[in-house]
């Protein structure tokens, strides 16, 4: 089987260009200090901390036994038994 070369024009100004931008690397950042309060709080007994922590991931917990169980009655109530 013959071997075909493929040229790419231009490739020498996408150098690195797999490389998170400085924004993405902040954000990431400011995610993981985020979490690492969030566990402070929630290990305090923070009632705030805990609503967000259910707030924000009920919609992702929901829809993932949602696709497991393929039934929104029972998605729902799972997501019930979860939080």
């Amino acid at each position: 089987m013959a071997r075909s070369s493929i040229q790419v024009i231009g490739a020498e100004e996408n150098v690195g260009s797999e490389r998170p931008a400085v924004s993405e690397w902040a954000s990431a950042l400011s995610w993981a200090t985020m979490k690492a309060n969030l566990v402070h709080e929630l290990q305090a007994g923070s009632e705030t901390a805990f609503d967000w922590l259910v707030t924000h991931y009920h919609a992702p917990v929901y829809n993932l036994i949602l696709g497991m169980l393929g039934d929104t009655s029972d998605a729902a109530d799972g997501t019930q038994e979860v939080s």
